[in-house]
């Protein structure tokens, strides 16, 4: 898998988003990448078909944070992640996520 393609994919898609009028899409993106994780994978996941980088299985987690149980959602195909709304949780630094470990996506 050419991870250099997949990783232009991720940010050209994300960069879409981020030029886009958020007020003017769904609620699911007014405060993007907050809280829009699963739309996003979705959609990322009918970007990545429409240019040949093939069918990804949306990958959903959850995890227990002291009373709170954050969630989170991803894409993964062949062991390589591809998220572009990690950058939500304050631990994520990267705007775009393409790797084939990450303990991060691991604690979900």
């Amino acid at each position: 898998m050419d991870m250099e393609r997949l990783r232009k994919l991720a940010t050209d898609f994300r960069n879409a988003i981020e030029r886009c009028d958020l007020k003017r899409l769904s609620t699911a993106f007014a405060d993007f990448p907050h809280g829009s994780c699963g739309d996003t994978t979705l959609l990322l996941g009918r970007y990545m078909i429409d240019q040949g980088a093939g069918a990804f299985m949306y990958v959903k987690g959850e995890r227990t944070e002291n009373d709170r149980r954050p969630t989170h959602a991803w894409l993964e195909k062949d062991g390589v992640i591809v998220d572009i709304t990690g950058d939500q949780f304050p631990e994520v630094t990267e705007r775009v996520i393409v790797a084939t470990a990450s303990t991060w996506h691991d604690s979900f």
